[in-house]
């Protein structure tokens, strides 16, 4: 077979067509072809080397390249291809639409400097003694000083190992023990306590774990204001932290607003409108979840509470590996005896429970979020901020506790348990409804008894008496409450639509009609059909809204019932864009629309007898949400269960799974600091790597020029 050349005109053969392809699409040396997108299929290749003069072609492109502008040349390039192409027939390429002009208007008063400080990097020399930047760091003292605390490289390499590889206490002690081991190696530490002493003694990322014993409970947290200053001077966030809320417009005209990160939405605007001028914002983001520790036996679990800042972008701290989604709690977990207390009781000491917990971790933001507090970011600027809760990410057994909403009713608004299905045209809940609905009960109950029924009547839970919320400046804990794509849309309304649709055309049917269809690309296919699934996780959910209209189509369902669901995908679909505006909220809006046209289908059908299920509710506040705090992904719980196998089940694996959380936290400072220390060494062989490349830059004088 003969070779085939690259279309780009870069020289190089390739033997299959495959191959070819796959180079032009991927190879940085082909860069013109990024802006181009294929029509055609890939068999073309052979026409186009057949009839293109590829040293021509390369060549004009080589010169082109050489003379004028980057842009200059892809248009020349690109008018190149066409009389290519017109005179040739070769395959079709269309011109990608180019990125719409987008203007940003910046808040005129937000996120002003009040100063500039040390920056942190400044302030780790002097903590460790380390010399200044315009000292020279040669020898075996500059070796010491960059380690320290620890004695050596070797020092710390060992620590590291032990603390990252969760290599056995007992084993690590029996071989310090061996005579000689630590002198030859020259380690400054004889044992595994003396080890983490060390370790201790970096400065901590996040702040330090504190244990709140009471009489049945142990609360094990950090301070919230001390993770918030870690998280803002933290130097890998440093040149992407943004001060100040942002209108981003897609048109010169500014009518078509874009949403995608927290500071385009109109929330943090309104927010930073009640602020002093000159006032910085920090809108935090906290999620609450459980996780299962043990597997089989035993019923161990962790209550993990996470921050993060919506000053962050969230390609930043949806990554793990940033660390720029801190753990900041773990709750009380322990079991609550039944003895004396009726059912509605156990229940009720279980949510104040979690209130009390709350208070306590929330209870420095009050102060702060009013007056604010002055936080130096990694670069030395130092702002006036404000820490106000933004997002409350939660499941919805958690939002209703949380709210202090009756569980099966709306945590946003004030819509009845008995009109969920109807759209949406309640009045929103508030901080202070909630409150005086309390406030009424209290001043009309003379027992439990009569204020839980006072509260419930209101469709508030009467298990509260304080909710932790109820102090924070600036905050909706009620608006702060935002969609969950992955309970609400796949695990909540898909999971309803498909069992539903199980009734209508029965369970074999549908499930043949799954392992019926072909085998393609990005599509899972479920070759024993989903009736065999026991447990079905988020990721098999989204397989199957991806086959579900396709297993429709040509069944004896109606016309309306196809309808409904290919509005609700539509709606799943839309509401994870990653960038919305106008035209992509009016899609989700006209789509939901759709669905309350023809969900009746499943009510004649005999399916549903109504519709006030509240993840179907939740639909309706998707684009409020959207409009004030951003794109879905901004507040998926989806990120937060991943993060759980870091912050929690590693550290319990960890421990000896007895008094279990005392240890979970110490192995996860341990990481944490581990991981400081690293960047921090990074960083500074970074410094060292730079003093010496502009060293060898400078001109070496003569002996003449000296002498003269």
């Amino acid at each position: 077979m003969a070779s085939l050349e690259c279309p780009a005109g870069c020289g190089k053969a390739f033997n299959t067509v495959q191959a070819c392809n796959s180079h032009v699409t991927q190879a940085r040396s082909c860069q013109w072809y990024h802006g181009f997108e294929k029509s055609t299929a890939l068999d073309k290749v052979l026409e186009l080397n057949a009839n293109v003069d590829h040293e021509e072609l390369g060549s004009n492109y080589m010169q082109m390249e050489d003379e004028g502008d980057p842009e200059a040349t892809d248009e020349q390039v690109g008018e190149l291809l066409q009389e290519h192409e017109e005179e040739n027939n070769f395959f079709h390429f269309v011109q990608l639409n180019p990125e719409p002009e987008t203007v940003e208007v910046e808040h005129a008063t937000g996120g002003t400097v009040i100063r500039m400080e040390q920056s942190l990097h400044d302030r780790w020399h002097h903590a460790h003694n380390l010399p200044i930047e315009d000292e020279p760091m040669e020898g075996p003292s500059a070796k010491a000083h960059l380690f320290a605390p620890f004695a050596s490289e070797m020092d710390w390499r060992i620590a590291e190992s032990v603390v990252k590889d969760n290599i056995g206490h007992n084993s690590f002690d029996c071989l310090l023990q061996i005579p000689g081991v630590q002198e030859k190696l020259g380690l400054s530490f004889s044992n595994i306590a003396r080890l983490h002493k060390a370790v201790d003694a970096i400065q901590p990322c996040a702040g330090a774990w504190k244990d709140r014993p009471d009489k049945e409970f142990i609360l094990c947290h950090r301070n919230i204001l001390d993770v918030i200053k870690s998280l803002w001077g933290d130097p890998l966030l440093a040149e992407h932290l943004v001060y100040c809320p942002k209108s981003i417009f897609q048109d010169a005209q500014k009518k078509k607003r874009s949403y995608s990160e927290m500071w385009t939405g109109k929330w943090w605007q309104f927010t930073q409108n009640k602020l002093p001028k000159g006032a910085t914002v920090a809108p935090l983001i906290i999620a609450t979840d459980k996780t299962q520790l043990t597997q089989f036996l035993g019923s161990k679990q962790a209550y993990l509470v996470y921050l993060t800042l919506g000053n962050i972008p969230q390609g930043l701290w949806r990554k793990p590996s940033q660390q720029a989604c801190v753990l900041l709690a773990y709750l009380p977990v322990d079991k609550i005896s039944k003895e004396g207390l009726n059912k509605c009781e156990h229940s009720a000491h279980y949510q104040r429970l979690f209130h009390e917990a709350m208070r306590h971790i929330v209870a420095p933001l009050v102060e702060a979020g009013k007056t604010g507090i002055e936080m130096a970011s990694a670069d030395g600027a130092v702002h006036r901020v404000h820490p106000i809760l933004a997002s409350y990410i939660a499941d919805f057994p958690e939002q209703c506790m949380v709210t202090c909403s009756k569980y099966g009713t709306c945590p946003k608004c004030q819509v009845t348990a008995d009109h969920l299905g109807d759209p949406s045209s309640a009045s929103p809940r508030s901080n202070a409804w909630t409150l005086g609905v309390m406030q009424t009960a209290r001043e009309t109950s003379s027992s439990p008894a009569e204020y839980f029924k006072a509260c419930m009547k209101d469709e508030v839970s009467g298990y509260v008496h304080r909710p932790f919320w109820d102090d924070l400046p600036f905050a909706d804990i009620n608006f702060s409450i935002t969609p969950d794509v992955l309970h609400q849309l796949y695990q909540g309304v898909l999971k309803h639509l498909i069992s539903w649709y199980q009734d209508i055309l029965g369970e074999q049917e549908l499930d043949r009609r799954i392992r019926a269809l072909p085998v393609a690309y990005g599509v899972r296919h479920f070759k024993n059909g989903i009736l065999a699934l026991s447990q079905i996780s988020g990721i098999e959910r989204k397989n199957m809204g991806r086959i579900l209209l396709g297993c429709l189509v040509g069944s004896a369902m109606s016309n309306r019932g196809i309808t409904a669901v290919r509005a609700i995908l539509d709606f799943i679909y839309l509401a994870q864009y990653t960038t919305h505006d106008d035209d992509t909220l009016f899609y989700m809006t006209d789509a939901l629309k759709i669905w309350h046209s023809n969900k009746s289908y499943f009510i004649q059908v005999g399916s549903r007898a109504d519709f006030n299920i509240p993840k179907f509710h939740s639909l309706e506040h998707y684009v409020e949400a959207i409009h004030f705090l951003g794109a879905t992904n901004n507040f998926n719980t989806e990120m937060f269960e991943h993060l759980h196998i870091d912050f929690a089940k590693k550290g319990w694996r960890a421990s000896n799974k007895h008094d279990e959380f005392p240890q979970m936290t110490q192995w996860l400072s341990c990481q944490e600091n581990i991981q400081t220390f690293n960047w921090e060494l990074a960083w500074i062989k970074e410094q060292q790597s730079l003093t010496n490349t502009t060293s060898s830059d400078l001109p070496i004088q003569s002996d003449s020029l000296i002498s003269q």
